[in-house]
């Protein structure tokens, strides 16, 4: 016996407040403006809702990898409603618009520092090694060992573990006559 996948029921939904026909007729009176695609230009995204391409509206609204696409254009619809709906005018409009802007900026800014500020040692480090290996001029390299080992870890006295394997690197491999192959950090 063969089982088929069920596929998700599609069934466009319209919202409480509107009804089909009030949606066919808004539709409509946007085609002095060029339709739907006028919208389609304003909003990012909202061409997967074209009502005249229905197999994409379909797959666009029923595959589980464009959940995050859903949820976002949602979200822009959302932003967009408020903003016709809330406002009288264009000039408040676009007052609010500034005002939403500047402060996705500054909260922007500040979470750009905040990550720029989480990861300055690890970036240290990173430049740390790639001096290293250019100052080497060498396009390849052996008998090279990196311990990711922070100077705590290196001097703690109750665990050795960082110490005896630093110990044993440099006995094994710098207790020699010649170190003209060998580098260190």
């Amino acid at each position: 016996e063969q089982e088929t996948l069920a596929q998700p029921v599609y069934q466009e939904k319209v919202a409480d407040s509107y009804s089909k026909e009030t949606l066919d007729g808004a539709i409509s009176a946007l085609s002095r403006y060029g339709g739907f695609s006028f919208l389609e230009t304003a909003i990012d995204g909202l061409q997967n809702l074209n009502p005249e391409r229905k197999a994409r509206k379909k797959m666009f609204l029923v595959e589980e990898q464009k959940e995050g696409e859903r949820q976002a254009l949602a979200h822009k619809i959302d932003l967009w409603l408020e903003l016709l709906t809330e406002n009288k005018d264009i000039p408040e409009m676009v007052q609010k618009c500034q005002t939403q802007t500047s402060v996705v900026s500054a909260l922007l800014a500040k979470n750009q520092l905040t990550a720029v500020e989480a990861v300055r040692d690890l970036e240290t480090s990173y430049r740390a090694v790639q001096l290293f290996y250019k100052n080497t001029e060498s396009d390849k390299l052996t008998n090279v060992t990196i311990v990711n080992a922070s100077p705590e870890q290196l001097t703690d006295l109750d665990n050795s573990r960082f110490i005896d394997f630093v110990a044993d690197e440099l006995k094994q491999n710098y207790d020699r006559l010649d170190l003209r192959t060998n580098y260190s950090l």
